[in-house]
Formats: structure tokens, C-alpha cells, sequence
């Protein structure tokens, strides 16, 4: 793997030069004399670069859990990137005292802290920051580092200052000058100052974001707190209010109220009618009748009733005493709620905030405003600071007007969905009895247990009574069903059920098949199932699609069918999550602590462990993420033994810079033969000098015992989308099937009424099972397959376009699992495919902005997808047409690597591909060395019509052990060259395999290339245009590979190159029978009799010049080809 594969896009339009030749030597560092070690594929740890730009990174206002992994994260990234980072220590005030408040963090300074909650360097508010003095003193502090780049980790006081800090940054700057504090030459270096934010607060009360860092961990608390009072309350038969923290947002309140089963909430966005202690007194004293033992009533410390007056926990507890005389005790949770270890979802969201932080920093401009990196449908955006600042305030101000509808809005689209599954759940009592004309729904599990199920189905049976329908309960899946185990279930019997792990209905992995479909069909008609909810996961999946396709031979299964994902291992398609998936990763992320910790005081040690999962990388990959592993590997992304060497090799430096713990995370299906037990092994055997190694398999601990509060929300949420929508098209669709039917029944084969219900960015859509056969990679998956044909193609890639939303992420995994895929389709030689294929990629959504984002390929893993068509494409002999590169300069722009390789393909493929007005002779070889001495010539004509092509039988070798051929083009100037060659300055490597067609045949190519190994002209370039702030936007002249430059006139396409990605100097052209070690040393050995002066240069040839395949013709040749061919016609041959 090239250095180039794990280096992330950089964007800054102001990047200095030390940081351009740091970033060139990255990436060159691409043949193995050059490496210390192999480059992993989770990446390389570049050396830390003391010049650059720099960046602070604090945490202000109050504490919250997560607020270590994002500035974990910001340092990491920005050490990454080669900038200096520096710690601003206690908030404000730090940056207000300076001295030793300001210190330089390095890569070992974050080890270990991703775990713990609050924050390492601390925090404070500062009330000498808001006034103009105080910010003077902040600025002076700053400039003495050179900080001009802050990340802020706060609310939105913290972030608001910021921007007024920034705003007078150049007022501040010339009055440190004016008062003789600073030179002018000082405040030349720190002219602007750029601000990004992060959201830290535990309350969520951030408009702009669907979570803040914070949140997630203190709803653990929170729900942690609940699940140990409800068994003393139990106990005693009482109530328990308890206060939640929030301020006057009460999104803490509202969701724990949900995931707990409370009784009663209040929240500021929401106040209760004017009789609200009646109705309060009314719903305590029936969940009593119904057998209830307890109650458990939350209030948010801001609630407010329709006036605007609090209503405080003693409030509440004086109405419940008085009206109904229960026993009533208060519990203020207050700092517990703030304490602990940050949850899974924090540590990962602090991640990730807080390298797109860094990577916002790079792209800032003077003109550009202060953004703050948000969460926005599981993709991390910016988004205008002062724009959520001034819609937080509004929230507050519709509140005070009274204007609760408002206000909910202004909260956002999940707020508003929470609060509207809470009323449903809780606004009515119960039916008394069920309405025997209402509908008859059924719902099971399938599959593996996991958390979340049971508070799926208690939301489905709990709305689907209200609406006074009947509920059945299938007990153990398809097993159940088959054998009769359905029986109607109440609303009572599934209270308690949210908190509760595992499946109480049980679950089974039987799947419906064609020995008990007829059993099935028998018990749908007895027990008179109009409508099937299945909760599970790949099987459920499997079961509904299975049930769907035999729609037309059984009327019972036309009824609507519903699947709701509930898998650890997240690997349901159509869904980013599925129940049970955050659980698992809480648990897992939670025993990598503890095995951690195990190793405190001990000697130096690294820890295997290997996560469920199945073929599916999710839980290893987050789990690696969220505890801080080393290294993470998962099916999806294939190592080789030289990745594992570079993992242990890394280990070993960091174990000498002092961390004496390491992680590493293996999916348990990650690799067939690199097993967890070999990786043990080798990590004991190639460490045992250094440190030593433990393995675990965690196994189904990974389930968990209580669902996380997401799952417990998640699963309520879902089932109750679910029975709406079930319910919904019962009536809009019911007619009678037969006359021996009393009662309306469904009866549809429309694909729409079978459907699966996921969630995809903020939404949650119904998606037709069938659609999502083919969107799957089923190839490691048992029992489904789709029609293999053109049409079925096209259109999986239509429904994918349909699902994914523009800015939603997954175009990479698409593309990837579906390139493999063309040629089972019977697609892989049509134009169209790949056009639809790469239609993928959105219109204009990785078009580089500025220089420095083309200069270093904006969008790289993008990119390099898109690459891999285009390779696939010139594998099969497809040539891009007008409307292909259409396409590609729609998404890309011509200014990147997808163009060249474009343009190289449209540049020979014409030359190649017996196409006017290049047409080939009407006497054609079928041999393959023929060929290849006809591929030769037709590609050096283009370079010097004077080359020679030299024909060997390596038989004919003293020194070859094969029986092959080997044939070879160079000119007399090349040989000239090289022999005026300075090999102080140029870099000799030989480059390919390369592909180039001759008619219907494919040759594999080799080329011996010359490179400077210094660009001192190129980067005086590059620091030429970086100094030009006129310019900096301007793409008409961008850098393209290596820096290299291309002029682009309007209407005039750029002048292509031979080799993508290469400008270096090409000194040779071989074509082998083989493309084996022997066969290119070979030669190599004949190029040094040409040109004795290579005898004494070294020349690289790396491990990927080596295959063993050979040369060979396709099976279908033209009928014009003849076997007759004159070595003439390729020039001069020997």
C-alpha cells in the first residue's frame, strides 16, 4: 500500500512551505528502501513538523464526557497533518493568565485519555474574558505561540465569545502594536485569527446539531440511576421523581422518560394543560389498578407550566402525596449526570468532530466565517457559528412568548419526533377491551437476540392496542409460528419490558423454507394474521424476503410484512443502525477498559481482541475507534502479513516512547488464515524482547446485559413507525379475500407493502425488500440471490440513489461491493453500467475549491473509488466515451486523478482499440509475443518513432530457469540519457504492470522511469501561488500529480499523459511472457548490457512488479487475425 492510500484529502489555501515539503516526502515514500517499516492500512505516523501552522485547542464552561476524545482527536490530527498543537489549559482563563497554561501536546500526551470523562485540561468560566482588557491579555498570550487557529469545546457562551474574540483579533493585534507590546513584524505573522467550535454539553441544547458531545454519556447515567431505583421502589410500592439536569432544554428529561417507562415528564418546550396534577394523580392511580408497583415521574430542572411558573420536584411530589397518598421520595441526580466514562457514541462523536475541526481550520480563509463542526443525520457538517448561536437564543425567546409549537421546531427534527412517540405512548389510557372489528396484527423475532428487542415490541403491542386492535405474539420465531406458539398479548405484560436485554418472546434462527412454508400458510389462516411485524436481523430480513417472493401462491402471505433491524452485528441492509448494534459496541468498548486497565502497573503488554460480528466490521472497527486501539482489522479492508509486521513494528515504538499498553481489535471473520490465534502468536513471537501479548475472545458478552438508552429509544421509536404503518395500509388497502372471510383482510403483491424500516440519515423510511436484495453484497451471504442481468444492475443502482440522500456517506462502499459483482451481472464489458455506476458520485459534491485542495487531492478515498472503475473499465477493454467524462468532470472536475486516468484511457484506447483513424494492418497476430511487439511499437511511435524494439528468449539467458519471452523498446536519445544521467538526483524504479489493449487482446507492460527525488523548482511553485492571496481560489492553473502543472485554455482539453499519476522520465518499455521476479530481473540484466551505466545505479522494484500470471489472448479473436506476422511491422527488431 502506498503512503499516498492512507493520508487523508488536505485543503488549506494558506498552508506554509515547511508543511508542503513534510506532506511531498509522505507521499513519495512509496518504494521499500525509503520505508522504515510497512505502512499499515490504518495509516502512517508522519513525524511532527515545528514549523507550520499551529493551532490551540481548550475546553471552556461546563464539563462533559467526551470532551477527552475530541481533543484527543484535534491534537492527533493536526500532528497528523504537520501542524504544532497546543494545549490551552482551564478554558478562558488560561488563555487570559498564559504562562504555563499554554504548553505543546504531542502524540503521547493524548495516550490514555479517550477513556476518562470531564476533561484533562480542565476547564473554567471566565468572567475577565468579557471585557475588552481580559481578551487584550489573551491575545498577547497567543501571539507569543504563534496561535492563530483555536478549536473551541464548549456551549454556546463559550462558542460565542470566540467569535467576538475573533471579530476583534486585528483591533486587538494593533493595539499590542501601538503600545510597543508586539513589533509589527510579530503581528505581520499573526494577522487573522481562525476559529472552529465544538459543542460540549451534556444538555443538548444546541440548535444546529442533533447532539452534542456529552449527551449520549449523561442519558447513561441517567438510565443507569433509574434501572437501580426501580428495584427499591419496586420493593416498597413507591414513587420516585427524579430531577434531571438540562436547563431550560428538556431533551435529557424527555428521552430518559422514554427509555425508562416513566410515568410522567416535564419539560420547558412542553408544559403541561393547566389540570395537570389531576390528570398526573389520575395516571399514577391506574397504573396501580393494573398492578403496577411503582411510579416513576421525571421533571427537567427548567420545567415551567403554561404560565411560565416552575414546577419544581418538591412541587410534584406535594400533589402525588396529597391527592392519591402514595409513599413519594425525590432523587436530584445533579453531578452524577456530568461524571463517569464517556459512552461509546461520545468517544466516537468527539472523534470525529474533532478531526473535521482540524481539517476546517485548513481550509479557513480570512473571509470565511467561524464555523462549528455538528452532527447532522450521522454525518459530521459545518455549519455557521452565529447562525445556531442566534437560533439556541430563539428557542429561548419563543418560550418566554409563549410559543411552544415554536419552540419544539426550533429544537429540531429529533426533538420534535421524541416528543411525539412520548404522547402517543402516554396520552390515553389503555382500551379496556379490544374492538373485535379491529385488525389482527402479529409480531415475532427471528434471528440472534439482542438488546432492544423487547422494547421494540412492547412499543408495537402497546401503540397497536391503543388503536384497539389485537395484538398476537409468536413465541420463538418461525419455530413458534410453525408450531402454533401464537397466543394475544396484553398491555400489561409488557411492562417492565424496555429495560430488559435478551427476547422475551424468544427467538429462534429458523428461517420460513419450502419443507414449513405449507405449516406456516396453516397457522396464518387459523389464527387470522392480517398484517406481520419480524424483528431481527439478517435472518429476519431473509425470512420477509422469502415470505414476500411466494406472495403468488399463497393469498395469506398478500398482507403487509415490516422488518425492524435488530443485529449486533449492524449488517442489515438499508439501515445505518440497527437495535442492539450500540449496545454491543458499549459493552465491548467498556471491556477493552477493564482488559486496559488489567495491565496498570505491570510490565509493558498488548491485548487481541476478537469482536463478533460476522463478515461485518462495524462493531471491531467503532470499538477500535471508541477505546483507543492501535489497530483494527475487519473483512471489509484486506491485510496482508505485511501490515501485521508494520502494526508490531509501530508497537514497538510506541512502547519505547513510554505507553506501555496496547490494543488491538479483530473481527472474528476478518481473515480466514490470519486468525486471532496466529495473530497472538505472531505478535508473541516478534515481541517478545519488547513486550508481551494476551488474546480474548469476548464472545456473547459483546450482547449486554441492559439495552443502552439509544436502543431502548431506537426500539420504541422503530415499532412504533412500524404498527403506523402497518395499520395504515391495512386500512387503505382492505378488501374481502374470500367469502368464507367475515371481516376486511389485505390483499396485495405490490412490493411496497413489504418493507423494511431502518434509518437513514434523520429519516426513517419504509424500503422495499426487494430493492434491497440487490443493494446487498450478498456474496457472503447464504440463500439469496438476485437476477443476474443488465436491467436488475441499473436498477439496484437506481434504488441506491434513491435511498442515499446527497450528503449522506456511503457512495465508496456501493461502488466497491458492486464492481466485483458486474461480471455475475454479465455487465462488466457495457458502457452503461459503468456510466450508471458513476453516477453514484453526486453532481459538483468533490470538485476541489481551491489550489491546495487539488494539490492534495481533495477527496482521495472518493477519488480512488472512482479509479477503480475506470481500472475495471480498462480491464475489460471499455473505452470512456463524451458522455463518461461528462459525468466525471461533473462530480470531480478535470483537476484530478479520476480525469488523468481518464484522459490517458481516451488516449491510447483510440490507438489501440482498432479504432479511425489510428486502424490497425489487416494482418494481426494471435501470439502473444507478437502482440506485445506490436503494443510496443504502437506506444513508443507516439514517443520517439525512432525506438527500437529488442525480442529475447529467455531460454536463451544463462542465468533463466524459464522458458518464456521477453521484449523490450528504447531509443538512442533514451540511451544517451541515460548515460548523462546525474544518479545523485534521479531515482530509478521500474513502474507496473500496466494494461494496454490491441484490439480485442490485452498486453501487460513495464516501464523503467526516471525521477528526480527532490522538487525544490515545483515547490517554489507551489509557495509562489500560496503567497498570492488574488490567487488562492483561482483554478484555472491548479497543480495536478506531484505538483506538476497543467495549463487548461477554455475548449481545449489538457494534454495527456502516458502513465497515470507519473511525470518522471521514461528511460525503457518491456513486455515479459511472465510477469515473475525472474522474468523482470531478466531484464534488467539485458538493459545493463545496453546501457552499461546502469550497472552501477540502483534500480526499485517493489513486491507489486511480481505476479505469475502470463500473457495471454482472449478466447474470442477476430476471425481477421492472422498468424502470419512480419517483425518488420514493429520496426527494427534483434
Amino acid at each position: 500500500m502506498e503512503v499516498e492510500d492512507v493520508l487523508p484529502p488536505l485543503r488549506s489555501p494558506s498552508m506554509q512551505a515547511p508543511q508542503l515539503q513534510h506532506l511531498y516526502r509522505l507521499r513519495t515514500m512509496s518504494t521499500i528502501d525509503e520505508r522504515d517499516f510497512p505502512v499499515s492500512t490504518e495509516g502512517n505516523i508522519p513525524e511532527s513538523v515545528q514549523k507550520g501552522k499551529i493551532i490551540g485547542v481548550f475546553t471552556s464552561g461546563g464539563d462533559s464526557q467526551g470532551m477527552n476524545a475530541a481533543v484527543r482527536a484535534v491534537v492527533r490530527m493536526g500532528l497528523y497533518l504537520g501542524c504544532r498543537v497546543y494545549f490551552i489549559k482551564e478554558g478562558y482563563q488560561g488563555m487570559v493568565d498564559g504562562g504555563d497554561n499554554i504548553i505543546e501536546a504531542s502524540w503521547v500526551s493524548v495516550s490514555g485519555i479517550i477513556h476518562k470523562g470531564g476533561t484533562v485540561i480542565g476547564s473554567a468560566r471566565c468572567k475577565e474574558f468579557r471585557e475588552r482588557v481580559g481578551r487584550l491579555k489573551a491575545a498577547y498570550n497567543l501571539i507569543q505561540y504563534e496561535i492563530t487557529n483555536l478549536v473551541v469545546i464548549g456551549g454556546d457562551g463559550s462558542l460565542t465569545g470566540a467569535n467576538l474574540f475573533r471579530q476583534e483579533w486585528q483591533s486587538l493585534v494593533q493595539e499590542l502594536v501601538d503600545t510597543g507590546k508586539i513589533t509589527p513584524q510579530k503581528a505581520a505573522t499573526v494577522e487573522h485569527l481562525h476559529i472552529v467550535g465544538m459543542v460540549g454539553s451534556i444538555d443538548n441544547d444546541f440548535c444546529g446539531t442533533d447532539m452534542t458531545i456529552g449527551t449520549d454519556s449523561a442519558l447513561h447515567r441517567i438510565i443507569e440511576s433509574i434501572d437501580a431505583i426501580v428495584t427499591t421502589a419496586s420493593s416498597h410500592q413507591r414513587a420516585f421523581i427524579l430531577e434531571v439536569m438540562g436547563r431550560h432544554c428538556g431533551y435529557l428529561a424527555l428521552v430518559a422518560a422514554l427509555a425508562s417507562e416513566a410515568d410522567f415528564v416535564f419539560i420547558p418546550e412542553w408544559p403541561p394543560e393547566a389540570d395537570w396534577s389531576k390528570r398526573l394523580c389520575r395516571k399514577i392511580e391506574q397504573e396501580r389498578r393494573l398492578g403496577k408497583r411503582l411510579n416513576i415521574v421525571i421533571v427537567a430542572e427548567g420545567a415551567i407550566d403554561m404560565d411560565g411558573n416552575p414546577i419544581s420536584a418538591e412541587t410534584v411530589k406535594d400533589v402525588i402525596v396529597k391527592n392519591t397518598g402514595q409513599d413519594t421520595r425525590i432523587t436530584v441526580l445533579g453531578h452524577v449526570q456530568r461524571g463517569g466514562s464517556p459512552s461509546a457514541f461520545d468517544r466516537v462523536l468527539g472523534s470525529r468532530m474533532g478531526a473535521e475541526a482540524v481539517l476546517a481550520l485548513l481550509e479557513a480563509t480570512p473571509e470565511s466565517q467561524a464555523c462549528v463542526v455538528s452532527l447532522d443525520g450521522n454525518q459530521a457538517v459545518r455549519v455557521p457559528l452565529m447562525q445556531c448561536v442566534e437560533r439556541t437564543k430563539s428557542v429561548a425567546a419563543a418560550m418566554k412568548n409563549k410559543q411552544w409549537d415554536e419552540a419544539v421546531k426550533l429544537r429540531g427534527i429529533s426533538f420534535k419526533r421524541n416528543l411525539e412517540t412520548y404522547r402517543m405512548l402516554t396520552k390515553h389510557d389503555p382500551p379496556k377491551t379490544v374492538d373485535h372489528k379491529g385488525y389482527r396484527l402479529a409480531v415475532m423475532n427471528c434471528g440472534a437476540p439482542c438488546c432492544g428487542m423487547n422494547s421494540a415490541v412492547r412499543s408495537f403491542v402497546r401503540n397497536v392496542i391503543f388503536r384497539g386492535d389485537t395484538v398476537l405474539a409468536i413465541h420463538d420465531g418461525f419455530d413458534g409460528l410453525v408450531d402454533g406458539d401464537i397466543r394475544p398479548i396484553t398491555w400489561s405484560e409488557v411492562r417492565g419490558w424496555v429495560g430488559q436485554g435478551g427476547a422475551n418472546l424468544g427467538t429462534r434462527r429458523t428461517l420460513p423454507n419450502d419443507q414449513n412454508i405449507e405449516k406456516i400458510i396453516a397457522n396464518l389462516r387459523l389464527y387470522r394474521i392480517q398484517a406481520l411485524l419480524v424483528i431481527g436481523g439478517f435472518e429476519a430480513f431473509q425470512a420477509v424476503l422469502y415470505l414476500t417472493e411466494r406472495r403468488h401462491e399463497y393469498v395469506e402471505l398478500r398482507m403487509p410484512l415490516c422488518c425492524v433491524p435488530a443485529t449486533i452485528s449492524n449488517n442489515v441492509p438499508g439501515t445505518d443502525f440497527s437495535l442492539g448494534a450500540d449496545t454491543a459496541l458499549n459493552e465491548i468498548t467498556e471491556i477493552c477498559d477493564r482488559i486496559r486497565q488489567s495491565a496498570q502497573g505491570t510490565k509493558r503488554r498488548v491485548f487481541i481482541i476478537e469482536t463478533m460480528g460476522g463478515f461485518c466490521g462495524y462493531l471491531a472497527t467503532l470499538a477500535g475507534l471508541a477505546g483507543g486501539a492501535d489497530a483494527a482489522y475487519i473483512f471489509e479492508e484486506p491485510f496482508s502479513i505485511s501490515d501485521l509486521i508494520g502494526d508490531i513494528r509501530l508497537m514497538h515504538v510506541k512502547m519505547e516512547e513510554g505507553v506501555t499498553r496496547g490494543l488491538v481489535l479483530r473481527n472474528e471473520k476478518a481473515n480466514s488464515n490470519y486468525t486471532t490465534d496466529f495473530m497472538f502468536k505472531l505478535y508473541s513471537e516478534e515481541g517478545k524482547d519488547n513486550f508481551s501479548t494476551r488474546m480474548n475472545i469476548l464472545g456473547h458478552m459483546q450482547q449486554g446485559a441492559s439495552p443502552s438508552p439509544f436502543d431502548r429509544n431506537f426500539g420504541t421509536k422503530l415499532s412504533a413507525k412500524a404498527a403506523e404503518w402497518l395499520t395504515r395500509q391495512l386500512e387503505h388497502h382492505s378488501r374481502p379475500l374470500t367469502e368464507d372471510y367475515n371481516e376486511l383482510v389485505y390483499n396485495s403483491t405490490s412490493p411496497d407493502t413489504a418493507v423494511l424500516l431502518g434509518l437513514i440519515g434523520e429519516e426513517s423510511p419504509g424500503i422495499r425488500t426487494k430493492e434491497l436484495v440487490r443493494i446487498r453484497d450478498f456474496f457472503n451471504e447464504e440463500g439469496l440471490k438476485a437476477d443476474y442481468d443488465k436491467k436488475h444492475f441499473v436498477d439496484t443502482i437506481e434504488d441506491f440513489n434513491n435511498i442515499r440522500k446527497m450528503k449522506r456517506f456511503g457512495y465508496t462502499e456501493f461502488i466497491t461491493a458492486a464492481l466485483p459483482a458486474m461480471k455475475e451481472f454479465g455487465v462488466h464489458k457495457d458502457i452503461d453500467s459503468y456510466k450508471a455506476l458513476m453516477r453514484v458520485f453526486p453532481k459538483g459534491a468533490f470538485v476541489p475549491t481551491s489550489k491546495i485542495a487539488a494539490g492534495f487531492f481533495a477527496h482521495y478515498v472518493q477519488q480512488q473509488t472512482a479509479l477503480k472503475i475506470l481500472i475495471q473499465m480498462e480491464e475489460n477493454g471499455i473505452m470512456p466515451d463524451k458522455e463518461f467524462e461528462s459525468i466525471i468532470i461533473d462530480a470531480f472536475s478535470k483537476y484530478s486523478l479520476v480525469w488523468e486516468r481518464c484522459a490517458r484511457m481516451t488516449y491510447w484506447m483510440t490507438k489501440f482499440k482498432n479504432a479511425n483513424p489510428f486502424p490497425f494492418p489487416e494482418k494481426i497476430p494471435t501470439d502473444s509475443l507478437e502482440l506485445a511487439i506490436v503494443a510496443l511499437r504502437r506506444m513508443t511511435f507516439y514517443i520517439d518513432p525512432q525506438t527500437e524494439v529488442y525480442v529475447y528468449r529467455t531460454k536463451q539467458i544463462d542465468e533463466s530457469a524459464e522458458d518464456t519471452w521477453m521484449c523490450f523498446a528504447q531509443s538512442d536519445s533514451q540511451c544517451k540519457l541515460i548515460e548523462e544521467l546525474d544518479l545523485e538526483k534521479y531515482r530509478l524504479s521500474v513502474d507496473g504492470p500496466f494494461q494496454v489493449w490491441v484490439a480485442y487482446n490485452s498486453i501487460s507492460y513495464f516501464v523503467l522511469y526516471a525521477r528526480e527525488t527532490r522538487v525544490k523548482e515545483d515547490r517554489d511553485l507551489v509557495e509562489e501561488f500560496l503567497k498570492s492571496e488574488q490567487e488562492i481560489n483561482d483554478v484555472s492553473n491548479i497543480p495536478l500529480s506531484n505538483f506538476g502543472y497543467l495549463d487548461f485554455e477554455e475548449g481545449i482539453n489538457p494534454k495527456s499523459k502516458i502513465h497515470q499519476q507519473d511525470d518522471g522520465t521514461i528511460l525503457a518499455i518491456a513486455a515479459t511472457g511472465t510477469s515473475s521476479q525472474e522474468s523482470l530481473l531478466l531484464w534488467l540484466r539485458k538493459l545493463e548490457q545496453h546501457n552499461p551505466r546502469l550497472r552501477s545505479a540502483p534500480i526499485v522494484v517493489t513486491p507489486n512488479n511480481f505476479t505469475e500470471q502470463k500473457q495471454s489472448l482472449n478466447e474470442k479473436t477476430e476471425n481477421n487475425f492472422q498468424k502470419n506476422f512480419d517483425y518488420n511491422t514493429a520496426g527494427k527488431t534483434r
